[in-house]
């Protein structure tokens, strides 16, 4: 998976700012776990080598950062109301809507998590993860926090998939698609701490630094 159209505003988002694109490849799928090496492509031409990052589906175990925009991937076929077990040190993500979009190059289920919020004479929150239902790879990602005060305090990360390629094997594998390779580790998805909790407003209680 390729992510591009990247904003990153603020000391925290500078890399991000500074990103050409993003590539995210499966490079191992066992049972339950999954495997993804993120590297990325700076405007200047570096490239920064991959990144593995391991993501455990049976326990919600990751080593993937605590923030949500680090988490590429979550359980496939999730519905409306379904809550996902937050990574380490943040809040779960409850989804708000599923539903039908045009995304990639075809008409796609996705999986939505909006959430807004505000402290009076602090600041305004908004997030919003769209994650396709089939794999369950992240597609559509954006974060702010907006100062009510102070326009140079303001921080905001924004980007999106723009493409879907075949992912190269390591030496000790065969070729695998994106989608192929996150399906078969969503035959796991039984086994998912999710808890598949069924909320009656179905708010979401997304990750706040």
């Amino acid at each position: 998976m390729k992510y591009g159209n990247i904003v990153g505003v603020g000391p925290f988002y500078t890399d991000f700012n500074e990103t050409d694109y993003m590539k995210v490849e499966v490079v191992r799928v066992a049972g339950s776990q999954v495997n993804l090496r993120m590297s990325r492509i700076f405007k200047n031409g570096t490239l920064q080598p991959g990144v593995e990052m391991e993501f455990h589906f049976d326990t919600g175990i990751t080593d993937a950062g605590t923030n949500w925009y680090s988490h590429f991937i979550i359980p496939a076929g999730l519905v409306e109301n379904d809550e996902v077990e937050g990574p380490s040190g943040a809040s779960s993500m409850i989804i708000n809507k599923t539903e039908t979009r045009y995304v990639l190059g075809a008409n796609r289920t996705v999986d939505i998590a909006n959430y807004t919020a505000s402290i009076a004479n602090y600041v305004d929150y908004q997030f919003l993860a769209i994650y396709d239902q089939t794999t369950g790879f992240l597609l559509q990602f954006n974060e702010s926090y907006i100062s009510q005060s102070t326009p140079s305090g303001n921080e905001i990360l924004s980007f999106e998939a723009v493409e879907m390629n075949t992912i190269p094997s390591s030496s000790d594998m065969t070729p695998i698609y994106v989608a192929s390779a996150v399906v078969l580790a969503a035959v796991a998805a039984g086994l998912l701490v999710l808890r598949r909790k069924r909320k009656i407003h179905g708010k979401p209680k997304n990750t706040v630094r």
